[in-house]
């Protein structure tokens, strides 16, 4: 928090201004005050953003939709004037820092204060969903922790940037860090993309660091599409459903239902092994740790405000510094699991039977959640899947030839590809040297011109059951949760759509 310049105005509506809470690429934000008093958090459009045409009337439509959107976990927004000059909205304020200052400040959360604030991201990306909005732009600095639980901002907003025209040089419109394959490709937008946010913004609150490394905005939306997150420390609590947010496929993520039902299931797990539920920040033990010092209570891991201090980073008030408002913090963590239990409960869709392992969600299928195991299993956990098939025996039925040998598929290389021959039918088979439960298969096409092809598995390479199959080929990287077991996998294509036959990057299975 700012005090206000010269340049800044000290009133807008009937709204008066006190201070700046900070800056973005839309505008600025101001801690103000309605008549009666009430603090609210004031965003002001910054020129050239507010004179755009396309803005504006997209501006108009997304706040008509905000405004719909009710919800604990979110900040609601509460007026707004699209016609001044320059346009601004009001929304709820909320005294608490951003999940990017605590992390950036304390490291990485505790697993228990993770699962927290999944739920709660999740159950405002619900209520955001059910008023027909897609937030389009979940990232830390857009979720506040406020001592009660986290509360989402901004959504909604990234819409109405997207009408600007794409050759203007002054409009920031972010990095792909939190960015789902869809939106990188220009594909068709769907709730999805949240969840994909979701799991970046849960990988980052648990280890304190990007999913999808750092670099180039190139560097990291090719990992984006093609590659997996790095997620090497992760708790095994933790690490199931960020795996089944950051899948590439938005059909294959959890929706916001089962994500709420996973997390209330695991923090039960937690509790009854008697880790309390903290108070947000300090570390989390399942990453890197950010020095010594740290005082440990019955409620809450706090850094040492010294520390942070030597370290020439500015001090902070934190949220938890009495015992009366850490129990408070704690009864609200309890109230909210009841209340997410109840709705799980009561309202969650059941998942299909012998259908894929990973959770689902849209039109063509209901929402599932990743397996929930009973405390009792706690002390041994599945583990997760591994990639099996890297430097395997590859067999095939048609192949053209080096370059474009079957090896090459299972190499590890993105760069090499085996193409095949003509005829049907074709398939790609790799041997895995002995028997594995199967969960997913990658296929990283260059091109794939099947209608009909399907994942298959053997466990004598003679006699074969399908676990997958469609009637319609994609190119590029295409994720399929699969559920099977066997020591051989393949695909298999039975026709095409052309003349060609398939070009095919990496075949990758996982396993356990």
């Amino acid at each position: 928090m700012q005090p206000l310049t010269s340049e800044d105005p000290v009133k807008i509506g009937t709204y008066r201004l006190q201070a700046r809470l900070g800056a973005g690429g839309m505008g600025r934000v101001y801690l103000a005050f309605t008549p009666a008093g009430r603090p609210v958090a004031l965003k002001v459009v910054r020129s050239g953003i507010g004179d755009d045409l396309d803005f504006l009337v997209r501006f108009r439509q997304e706040i008509q939709a905000a405004q719909r959107v009710r919800g604990l976990y979110t900040a609601e927004l509460i007026d707004a004037d699209p016609t001044a000059t320059p346009p601004w909205l009001v929304t709820a304020y909320v005294p608490g820092p951003s999940l990017e200052e605590v992390i950036d400040n304390d490291g990485p959360m505790q697993e228990a204060m993770v699962f927290r604030l999944i739920a709660g991201v999740a159950e405002a990306l619900q209520a955001i969903h059910a008023a027909g909005v897609i937030h389009r732009d979940l990232k830390p600095s857009n979720v506040l922790l406020a001592a009660d639980g986290p509360r989402v901002i901004d959504f909604g907003i990234a819409r109405a940037l997207a009408a600007m025209p794409l050759t203007r040089n002054d409009v920031m419109m972010g990095s792909p860090d939190f960015l789902s394959p869809e939106q990188i490709l220009d594909q068709p937008i769907t709730p999805a993309i949240d969840v994909f946010a979701l799991g970046s913004l849960a990988a980052f609150a648990a280890l304190g660091r990007l999913p999808f490394g750092q670099g180039h905005i190139t560097e990291v939306a090719h990992r984006v599409v093609h590659e997996p997150p790095d997620l090497a420390g992760c708790p095994v609590r933790l690490l199931t459903l960020i795996e089944a947010c950051l899948e590439k496929q938005p059909q294959a993520r959890p929706g916001p239902g089962r994500i709420i039902e996973f997390c209330v299931a695991r923090a039960a797990e937690l509790t009854d092994s008697g880790q309390p539920w903290p108070a947000w920040g300090g570390s989390s033990g399942g990453g890197p740790e950010r020095g010594a010092g740290s005082a440990q209570s019955a409620t809450a891991v706090l850094p040492d405000p010294a520390r942070l201090a030597s370290t020439g980073k500015p001090r902070r008030r934190y949220l938890a510094r009495t015992a009366g408002l850490a129990a408070a913090v704690l009864a609200a963590a309890v109230i909210s699991i009841a209340v997410a239990s109840h709705l799980a409960a009561g309202n969650a869709p059941a998942g299909r039977p012998n259908a894929a392992s990973r959770p689902t969600t849209g039109a063509a299928a209901p929402e599932r959640s990743p397996a929930v195991r009973k405390p009792s299993q706690a002390a041994n956990p599945v583990q997760p899947a591994a990639l099996m098939s890297q430097g395997h025996p590859v067999t095939t039925s048609s192949v053209q030839g080096p370059p474009w040998a079957a090896p090459n598929a299972v190499d590890g290389n993105p760069t090499t590809r085996w193409s095949s021959g003509w005829s049907d039918p074709q398939w790609l088979e790799v041997d895995l040297g002995k028997t594995h439960a199967i969960t997913k298969v990658v296929l990283d096409w260059e091109h794939a011109y099947a209608i009909a092809f399907q994942i298959q598995v053997s466990d004598n390479g003679a006699t074969w059951t399908d676990i997958y199959s469609t009637t319609t080929g994609t190119g590029g990287a295409q994720t399929i949760q699969v559920n099977g077991t066997g020591r051989y996998v393949r695909m298999y294509g039975a026709a095409r759509a052309t003349q060609y036959g398939y070009s095919l990057w990496e075949f990758q299975v996982f396993g356990r």
